[in-house]
């Protein structure tokens, strides 16, 4: 499974070229969990700088989350506040301001 999950990663990687170079890399899409309950993966750390890293980003797709499986940024179902790869779908509801609380 994982390794074709690497594959079609490798494949769809091609597909993108260039857009994934426009990823900041600021940990907004490194959110596990559902149902209103949230945390950030259990991969991401923030260095002294305040920039966020993911301990594992070289081998992350298809790795097993407390909470989920890190996939493919396009294969998210949600957009995120100021991310660049944004393709018009509903903000993640971890951001979502209008939601009722």
């Amino acid at each position: 499974m994982i390794r074709i999950l690497k594959r079609l990663g490798r494949s769809m990687s091609n597909k993108l070229k260039g857009k994934k170079d426009l990823c900041k890399r600021c940990g907004a899409c490194c959110l596990a969990g559902g149902d209103g309950i949230y945390h950030w993966c259990e991969y991401l750390f923030f260095k002294k700088d305040k920039i966020p890293t993911c301990m594992i980003y070289d081998n992350r797709i298809g790795k097993k989350i407390t909470g989920g499986v890190c996939v493919l940024r396009y294969k998210t179902k949600y957009d995120y506040p100021g991310c660049p790869l944004n393709t018009g779908k509903p903000v993640h509801p971890f951001f979502d301001k209008d939601k009722p609380s």
